[in-house]
């Protein structure tokens, strides 16, 4: 009997858990080049890094100003990086010519810029909330 009391005290613990997990929010500045367009902001994980215009939550601006704030709210603990770009044509996509992107883009890098980057050059990992500011580049 009292095994039987373990087990389920056990899955009751273990289900209040789950629940009640703590979530957190990634905030910050965008500093843009240009007054128009539109800035996309995409929270990513590991598995939709290397999804283009994609992310697992979107943040989008109408730019008017040479700055921008954002809010990614309810963000649960874990290992995230942020890319943004600013769409100056309003194709809903970040442009690229011969030398790279054409349009203004950022991303969340920790060290030195390298490219392709890999996810681990451009993630943080969320255990409280964060500030992340971000300057857009041509």
């Amino acid at each position: 009997m009292s095994t039987r009391i373990l087990i389920v005290a056990l899955f009751l613990f273990l289900s209040y858990e789950g629940i009640s997990q703590e979530t957190y929010r990634i905030f910050g500045e965008i500093h843009s080049p240009t007054r128009n367009g539109i800035i996309y902001i995409y929270l990513i994980d590991y598995e939709c890094f290397n999804i283009p215009s994609y992310g697992i939550d979107t943040v989008v601006i109408d730019v008017n100003s040479d700055k921008a704030n954002y809010t990614f709210t309810s963000v649960n603990k874990g290992v995230y990086g942020i890319r943004c770009f600013q769409d100056l044509n309003g194709n809903m996509k970040l442009d690229k010519g011969l030398f790279g992107p054409t349009e203004p883009w950022a991303l969340t890098w920790k060290g030195k810029k390298r490219f392709p980057p890999k996810f681990e050059d451009i993630s943080f990992e969320l255990r409280t909330n964060k500030r992340v500011d971000l300057i857009l580049n041509k």
